[in-house]
């Protein structure tokens, strides 16, 4: 076969196939045949396990190339052995006129059956080695299709392909690198994916998305059903969704010890504390309805001996100490029947005054009373201002009565020292508008007088609910003071008190109860809750006593003792403030405190001004440590 015929079959020339295999002009190719096969076998090899498609193609262009090379040389030895055959064939007597012998002729003929035995080999290696080829371009080519879909992260497109290559390939390395890539892709797809959800579950309850938060956990549990975190989320998510629920039971309680009902105060504090173990409030809801009960039971057994001994000594005229003595009775306990009867009764030998219906105007029915008159008043809103400056006992006779005046006219109510002996009962006050100016006036003022307050209402005042000043002297019991402009009670100027019992004062602008400018004070079962600035203001040079009061949830402390001439500080509860239990400067350091509770707060739970020694503070109850509990040095004035 000429040079022609074996570039046309094999597409290469001798030059280029010996620059192909490594071959020099003298080198017989025959000889290397056995290390030209080991070399195929690699490069095959390196073609299966290319990392990218491109090399892959790259690879199998050099072992084509190879192929090609090999093919030339086993064309060129078919076409040497067809040569040699034609040639003795046809071979003429040599110039001595003699034929070849016999044993050459033989040989000759030999020879030519051993070329084309050889020749038959060789086109049948070279059938066999090109359906090898193709096998090998076909798995070449699923392991980059393979390859790509795992890219892509098609796991089962790609499986499916990898166990095509292992049918044809059984032990392919490349399939079983691509079945470990795939199973390390899905873990790390799954890993992504439930770290996503799960990232997306805590988002998700940090933004109080309660249903988003589940979906999400939902999720990551059908990947990991037993991930711990989301199993605490879900209780904590579940916990949140009924914060509600819980937060209506706690209102409930709370409005129960306020009605003084102890028995279902104590029946939610334990139906919360079922749910929320560590509440400290309900705990203190439990103490308060048993000590409640206690209390009930002494003021009934009072009461009824009160009542004996008004019944005894009942001479059908007015007579003021057996007025007083039954209304204490009435007020210890207001729900027995036979000591409202005998109350009516006593207060009716005063004259009583009836608005509207002896006096269609308030004021007219004040202006008219006398000394110890009863102004008993039906219900409805009164428009005032109002003005008091008689010792009278006014009363809500049924339903609500409200004093209002606009915020920037007057108090709804004032009383002189001329109304010093007043008893002002069951009544409301409030302003119809709102004044924001720096001086304001309270819903109800006292100036220098002694008077009393029992069940009464101060709301929504411009300044404080009840002002009580100029040395005047107030009783307030069983009151609420909610939403005033600044304090609920302000107590100021020297000689000044008051006894505040059993009082409500929520949400006020500045302080549950002021006492300042040299007033004193018994602060007694009070609580003061959720104010915007402290829950009680010590300020004063006077004497101050503090004892059993609530201070929860106030936007600062408390109570903040920025100045006492004395007094007392004992067994209040305190917690959930925002700042912090209690502060006690230097100059409050006079008022002794122990045996107070302190729970938890954003802040320390009692801080002491520099100067301000911690041991006599050792005897109060901590929710944690002392070390962590107190705070020292504060700089406070």
């Amino acid at each position: 076969m000429s040079k022609v015929k074996c570039y046309e079959c094999c597409g290469m020339d001798a030059e280029e196939a010996r620059r192909v295999l490594g071959l020099s002009s003298e080198d017989d190719w025959r000889s290397r045949a056995p290390s030209f096969l080991a070399t195929r076998d690699q490069m095959a090899e390196r073609v299966r396990r290319a990392p990218t498609e491109l090399i892959a193609e790259r690879c199998q262009y050099d072992l084509m190339q190879f192929d090609r090379a090999m093919a030339f040389y086993r064309e060129k030895s078919a076409a040497t052995s067809d040569s040699m055959a034609i040639d003795a064939a046809t071979e003429k007597p040599n110039s001595s006129g003699r034929s070849r012998s016999a044993a050459g002729l033989v040989g000759k003929c030999l020879f030519v059956l051993a070329s084309l035995g050889m020749g038959g080999f060789l086109h049948w290696n070279e059938s066999q080695w090109q359906q090898e080829a193709a096998r090998q371009r076909q798995i070449t080519k699923w392991e980059s299709e393979a390859a790509d879909h795992v890219m892509k992260r098609r796991w089962q497109e790609a499986m499916a392909i990898y166990q095509n290559i292992e049918q044809q390939d059984p032990g392919n390395g490349i399939a079983l690198m691509g079945r470990r890539s795939i199973e390390a892709g899905m873990q790390e797809e799954q890993e992504q994916y439930v770290a996503y959800w799960a990232g997306e579950a805590v988002a998700a309850f940090e933004g109080s998305r309660w249903d988003a938060t589940l979906a999400a956990i939902a999720k990551v549990r059908l990947i990991q059903p037993q991930h711990s975190e989301m199993s605490v989320l879900v209780d904590k998510v579940r916990f949140m969704q009924t914060a509600g629920i819980r937060q209506q039971w706690k209102d409930s309680a709370q409005a129960s010890i306020d009605r003084r009902e102890w028995d279902a105060a104590s029946a939610w504090a334990e139906k919360i504390l079922r749910e929320e173990p560590q509440y400290d409030q309900a705990k203190q809801w439990k103490i308060m309805a048993e000590e409640g009960r206690k209390t009930d039971q002494a003021n009934r057994a009072r009461s009824a001996e009160l009542y004996q001994e008004v019944l005894r000594n009942d001479r059908g005229r007015y007579d003021p100490r057996l007025l007083e003595m039954i209304r204490e009775a009435k007020k210890l306990h207001p729900s027995d029947p036979l000591v409202g009867a005998l109350y009516d009764k006593i207060a009716g030998y005063t004259r009583t005054i009836r608005v509207p219906d002896d006096f269609p105007q308030l004021q007219a029915a004040f202006d008219a009373a006398q000394p110890q008159d009863r102004i008993a008043i039906a219900a409805g809103e009164y428009a005032g201002p109002f003005f008091l400056h008689v010792p009278v006992v006014l009363e809500a006779a049924s339903g609500d009565v409200v004093f209002a005046c606009p915020a920037e006219t007057a108090p709804a109510l004032s009383l002189g020292k001329k109304a010093d002996g007043a008893q002002i009962k069951g009544l409301q006050f409030r302003h119809s508008s709102i004044h924001t100016d720096a001086e304001r006036y309270s819903a109800v003022l006292v100036v220098g007088a002694k008077a009393s307050f029992e069940s009464c209402r101060f709301s929504r005042a411009a300044g404080h609910g009840l002002a009580v000043i100029q040395g005047a002297d107030v009783l307030v019991e069983q009151c609420r003071f909610e939403e005033n402009g600044w304090n609920g009670i302000s107590l100021q100027n020297q000689g000044t008190r008051a006894t505040v019992r059993q009082c409500q004062l929520i949400a006020n602008i500045h302080h549950g109860i002021e006492v300042w400018d040299h007033a004193a004070a018994v602060l007694e079962n009070n609580r003061c809750a959720e104010n915007c600035l402290n829950g009680i203001l010590i300020d004063t040079s006077a004497v101050v006593r503090s004892k059993g009061n609530q201070l929860m949830a106030n936007r600062d402390y408390g109570m903040f003792l920025r100045q006492a001439g004395g007094g007392i500080c004992e067994s209040n509860r305190i917690a959930e403030n925002l700042l912090g239990g209690m502060v006690v400067t230097k100059a409050a350091s006079a008022m002794s405190c122990s045996r107070n509770v302190f729970g938890s707060h954003q802040g320390p739970a009692l801080s002491l001004g520099v100067g301000v020694a911690a041991a006599p503070y050792l005897e109060n109850e901590f929710a944690e440590a002392v070390e962590k509990s107190i705070r020292r040095d504060l700089p406070v004035e």
